[in-house]
């Protein structure tokens, strides 16, 4: 934390020096106040939530928010102290009044423009709900799971919504409108505690009701960031997000399997408890949840790193879903390839991969946590279908 702080004062800073040196009209005073007044109210903001009592969840909720009021600025100034920067050499060698205004120019542009490019990640793009389609080819397929549909959710983080209701209700027109067969929520409903969750289970108890529930618990979902007065606390947080998705009529699956019928065929869902990467905690445990499942199997396991270390050897004809990455909310994408600042520590961040005939498929999520934007990776509704190989 005081690191982050000592960080945001340094390009305050330098973004105060870049003012008063490119617009002579503005004294040293107006220079520090306009660089600083975001830093101020974003300081005497986070002071409040802290020292007032607010309910646990929405602590978060208000936290996430007063830090995307403030990296919208600090992520502007940032780009505009780099250009200032990479233009402040050439000014010198050339003393030239032309380089001087457009090194002033170009500063405020980029500055402007990366401004306006957040404003539009925060307002739309974090609620920009894509649907999309991926079949999956299973060898050895039972016969009556051909064109199975399967809706893939993940990642709402509810605490970091001030309007969750019509996010929902859009996410719930959404999945409704394809009738899916079978709907999996693979983890991180809330950022920490329950009571996020208060006042949604109606709409999302729309969810087609045709179709089989299942769900597996992220890593938010344990409450491991939090302080806990006592371990029975914590766990009493779980049983109430475990009771949330019983009322909502959701099975969660937690190192354990159950199965689907149709007819004389029948294929197995694996739901593992969530196992990352340290200092991830590791409860998952695929060895406990998979015995005896000898049939085609649709694993949810929240972080996708548990594939490659465990899922591909205990279960090597099956489907895994996850989430967890985020796509780091921000990237591109194009028919040609494909980039999120994410892939420097998820090898399998975002899509489809296969490994043999085992598969693994990333939801890049439909929530945020820290920074309220998403630019690029939009919020994701996967619809995936079944066909034979």
């Amino acid at each position: 934390m005081i690191i982050a702080f000592i960080f945001f004062l340094l390009i305050e800073s330098l973004f105060c020096w870049s003012l008063y040196s490119n617009y002579r009209a503005l004294t040293k005073r107006r220079s520090v106040v306009l660089s600083f007044l975001p830093f101020i109210l974003f300081t005497l903001m986070l002071l409040i939530i802290l020292a007032f009592r607010f309910d646990a969840g929405n602590k978060y909720t208000y936290i996430f928010h007063i830090l995307t009021f403030y990296f919208l600025f600090l992520f502007s100034k940032f780009m505009y102290v780099i250009v200032h920067g990479l233009f402040y050499l050439p000014h010198l060698f050339f003393r030239s009044v032309k380089m001087l205004k457009f090194r002033k120019y170009l500063s405020l542009t980029i500055a402007i423009l990366v401004f306006c490019i957040q404003l539009y990640g925060i307002i739309i793009g974090s609620t920009r709900i894509t649907v999309l389609k991926e079949t999956v080819h299973i060898k050895n397929l039972p016969k009556e799971f051909e064109g199975f549909k399967i809706i893939h959710l993940s990642d709402i983080h509810m605490g970091s919504f001030l309007n969750k209701e019509k996010f929902l209700n859009k996410i719930v027109d959404s999945c409704n409108y394809y009738k899916p067969d079978l709907i999996v929520f693979t983890g991180d409903i809330v950022n920490q505690y329950y009571n996020e969750l208060e006042q949604t289970d109606t709409i999302l108890d729309n969810l087609y009701f045709k179709a089989h529930k299942f769900a597996v618990l992220g890593n938010h979902d344990f409450g491991d960031y939090s302080y806990w007065k006592c371990p029975s606390e914590k766990e009493k947080n779980i049983k109430k997000i475990i009771q949330y998705y019983k009322t909502i009529h959701f099975k969660v699956l937690r190192n354990e399997h159950s199965y689907i019928k149709i007819k004389n065929d029948s294929i197995a869902i694996v739901g593992v408890d969530n196992w990352g990467l340290k200092p991830f905690k590791q409860y998952g445990d695929i060895e406990k949840a998979a015995t005896n499942v000898n049939t085609f199997a649709i694993v949810l396991s929240h972080d996708p790193t548990y594939w490659s270390e465990k899922i591909v050897v205990s279960l090597p004809n099956s489907l895994t879903l996850s989430g967890h990455t985020h796509a780091f909310q921000l990237g591109y994408c194009t028919d040609k390839c494909c980039w999120s600042p994410v892939k420097l520590r998820y090898k399998h961040w975002w899509g489809l991969y296969k490994q043999g005939d085992n598969y693994l498929y990333v939801n890049r999520g439909l929530g945020m946590v820290g920074y309220l934007m998403r630019l690029g990776m939009w919020p994701e509704i996967t619809l995936i279908e079944l066909k034979s190989l």
